[in-house]
């Protein structure tokens, strides 16, 4: 469930932000195939943030989910924790934060 959430928060902010053409990348498989399928969702215990989900890929921009391998997702994943650190509740950059580590590949 904070998958598809987090899912849709990015969705949400990326399409305010005006981005167009977005690719989403995920260590959950399932999340993943079950977005790119399009199938229904309603038996599915996440319906409503499935079907938040899919209401915004109706929209005009094109959206590709990616799996990620979980020890590939280290940028992701030291994000967050700098997040918990410093209990930020939404926090964008235009390039990544540097104050506390370096993340593998983006600085």
């Amino acid at each position: 469930m904070a998958e598809l959430l987090g899912v849709l928060r990015g969705l949400q902010l990326a399409w305010h932000h005006g981005y167009r053409k977005v690719v989403c990348e995920s260590d959950s498989l399932s999340v993943v195939q079950t977005l790119s399928t399009g199938k229904s969702v309603n038996l599915h215990s996440c319906a409503v943030l499935l079907t938040e989900i899919h209401c915004m890929l109706l929209e005009d921009w094109e959206v590709i989910f990616k799996h990620v391998l979980r020890d590939k997702n280290n940028e992701a994943d030291t994000l967050e924790k700098l997040g918990l650190e410093k209990k930020w509740r939404l926090t964008t950059w235009n390039s990544p934060p540097t104050e506390h580590v370096q993340l593998g590949g983006l600085v």
